[in-house]
């Protein structure tokens, strides 16, 4: 089944909103902010398509620091040797 997301304007129109809705007896179930942060994350994530090549080069790089953890730099020591 298909989902729809609303979000009222106000306490007013989410009342409102609900009311109707369970008047209908349609199940809605109200999102938490976390919940909400995480569609809107989904939803951003969703409208990149990030090339098969390039997700294996991540995965090679992170693979590399997990099997020498010693190879990284401290962000401090790093951005001294960038703005060299």
């Amino acid at each position: 089944m298909d989902s729809i997301v609303i979000t009222p304007k106000s306490k007013k129109e989410f009342k409102l909103l609900t009311e109707m809705l369970q008047r209908m007896n349609i199940s809605a179930r109200v999102l938490s902010e976390e919940e909400t942060k995480n569609l809107g994350a989904l939803k951003e994530a969703d409208s990149y398509k990030i090339p098969e090549e390039h997700q294996e080069l991540v995965m090679e790089r992170f693979e590399k620091v997990r099997s020498n953890p010693e190879r990284l730099l401290d962000w401090n020591e790093a951005k001294k040797t960038l703005n060299r």
